[in-house]
């Protein structure tokens, strides 16, 4: 059973906390734009892309990423989307092994 957008997201949020992308205190919402709301630079933008790549063996297209996926709303449907057509790795069957 593939995990759920809303699973992704808090998944992805505690990894982003965990690795350092977000300060532990730093509040975000699901909705708001990474950049524009200041939670993340360029650099933290690869950061997130490289955790996303480790952790759930997606590669998402930097174009792509930048352009549409700047929220983790979006970033977690794109995820669920990936690992539905059988791409990328889902971290929560591993879990269940």
């Amino acid at each position: 059973m593939v995990m759920t957008s809303a699973d992704l997201l808090l998944s992805l949020l505690d990894r982003c906390v965990e690795d350092g992308v977000f300060a532990r205190e730093t509040r975000v919402d699901p909705s708001d734009d990474l950049v524009e709301c200041g939670h993340v630079d360029s650099m933290g933008l690869l950061m997130l892309a490289a955790l996303i790549e480790e952790t759930y063996d997606v590669t998402i297209p930097e174009a792509v990423f930048v352009a549409e996926l700047r929220t983790l709303a979006r970033i977690a449907e794109y995820l669920e989307r990936e690992l539905r057509a059988g791409r990328g790795r889902d971290v929560h069957a591993l879990a269940a092994h």
